[in-house]
């Protein structure tokens, strides 16, 4: 343990930890496709480089409501990285098949909540490595970061410190603050003299007094207003199902060109196209039905398109692709539906905190109510080098929402390529294959409504 000793999680990740007993696949992560064999001890020296330099891997859980960890000081990475073999004749369906039967199992709650898993028996002579992590291990960045972390060029390690204070920075309510940050003996009682002023100030109370009134406004519509029921929306079982689909770069660029839209608009245009195609498949009745979509979209590398996320509605009603992109593009922008996103998750962050029935029935209720979809684009494929071979394609894999069976991720594979991830509840999704087609004919249609010529996006590359 180092000389810190425990310390405590900010409140926007810890609430995850109070579900890592209770919540078989609450985590994110990524597979990493290298042209070559990897051996397994190279990919454990690696891991170890990581690990040591980087604290989010050598952080152990204590505690239940704001939990506190202990940074371990030497880490035994042999627990975690272990080795599984893809079924022949080693495509990406039998690489899907392996992330699959890896998503659907538990963390080891006895040390810290990540593993990596190397898939050998892969066609044209490729290998793959699966890292899990748990949600409440990634932070703003997403969990491509932490592959980049622990599989990549490892030079000066980072400042976890410097980290740690620019999420601080970007935490919630004066009271979370007040939990998370204090220190021991009389610097943690003048601490809370001071926050107790601050609240006790006319203007920081009314501020309290304003967000409580709006959580207390966003839990009275969630649960007022249901949104329609959907195959994919209900209470998941442990089973997950892992795919991706990959699109070409240089197409999606002609579409942002054509519609003067950026990468993020683009993919959810394709996405929520996808969702009405899957949901009319199965007799559900979509026109004028809108799905609302937890959206985190960053750093895309498409001029205009910042970081920012909101609870937006999806339009998934059959529509020309232009108008959808743009039914999408108001919504990503309208200041109402970035409201709805900080409402909501203050409001699941309140629920997490309650006793085990109670949570239960409070995050359905929130989760139903809302109808919603976990969609997340990232940027660019990190660097990432294993026994001198380098990364292929990155592809992500977002967790799954509470009470929901699909989540949603976006990210560049390749140079020349984005990839789709998608992460499935087996009950709630049994048949992903029909919504990857989905996905295709939904890109498809996009490229050919904009005179772009469409890739095929089924096309494997080693």
């Amino acid at each position: 343990m180092d000389g810190e000793g425990r310390k405590e999680w900010p409140p926007h990740l810890a609430r995850f930890l109070s579900l890592r007993e209770t919540e078989p696949a609450l985590h994110a992560g990524a597979a990493c496709i290298f042209a070559g064999p990897i051996d397994t001890a190279a990919l454990r020296e690696v891991v170890a480089l990581g690990a040591e330099r980087y604290a989010r891997f050598r952080q152990m859980p204590r505690g239940r409501l704001f939990p506190s960890y202990e940074e371990i000081d030497q880490i035994d990475v042999e627990p975690h990285v272990r080795t599984t073999r893809a079924a022949p004749p080693g495509g990406d369906a039998q690489l899907a098949s392996a992330a699959s039967e890896i998503w659907s199992r538990r963390l080891d709650a006895r040390r810290p909540l990540w593993d990596v898993t190397l898939v050998e028996g892969l066609a044209e002579n490729r290998s793959a490595v699966v890292l899990r992590l748990h949600r409440s291990l990634t932070d703003d960045g997403g969990a491509l970061v932490a592959v980049r972390e622990l599989l990549g060029p490892h030079g000066a390690a980072d400042k976890p410190a410097k980290r740690a204070l620019a999420r601080r920075a970007r935490q919630g309510t004066a009271l979370e603050s007040l939990v998370g940050d204090l220190g021991t003996g009389a610097e943690r009682a003048a601490a809370l003299g001071r926050e107790l002023t601050n609240l006790l100030e006319p203007r920081e109370a009314l501020a309290q007094a304003r967000g409580f009134a709006r959580q207390l406004e966003a839990a009275s519509t969630l649960v007022a207003s249901p949104a329609p029921e959907t195959p994919f929306n209900g209470v998941a079982g442990p089973a997950r199902r892992v795919g991706w689909v990959r699109l070409s770069r240089d197409a999606l660029a002609g579409i942002e060109t054509a519609l003067d839209a950026t990468r993020g608009e683009v993919l959810l245009t394709i996405v929520a196209d996808a969702l009405g195609r899957y949901l009319r498949a199965r007799g559900r009745t979509t026109v004028a039905l809108e799905l609302m979509a937890i959206v985190r979209r960053g750093g895309t590398g498409a001029p205009g398109d910042e970081a920012s996320g909101a609870l937006a509605p999806l339009p998934v009603d059959d529509q020309p692709p232009a108008e959808r992109c743009a039914a999408i593009r108001a919504a990503l922008d309208d200041e109402h539906y970035r409201v709805r996103l900080a409402d909501f998750d203050g409001l699941t962050s309140l629920c997490l905190t309650l006793p085990a029935p109670l949570r239960g029935i409070a995050v359905t209720l929130c989760h139903q109510a809302a109808n919603l979809l976990c969609v997340e684009i990232a940027g660019a494929a990190p660097r990432v080098e294993v026994q001198h071979r380098a990364v292929r394609h990155v592809l992500p894999i977002a967790p799954l929402p509470w009470n929901l069976g699909l989540s949603i991720a976006c990210a560049a594979s390749s140079s020349d390529e984005v990839a789709i991830g998608l992460n499935a509840a087996a009950d709630l999704v049994p048949d992903l294959a029909s919504f990857e087609n989905a996905l295709r004919s939904a890109y498809v249609e996009m490229a050919a409504a904009s005179g772009v010529p469409a890739i095929d996006p089924r096309r494997l590359t080693a």
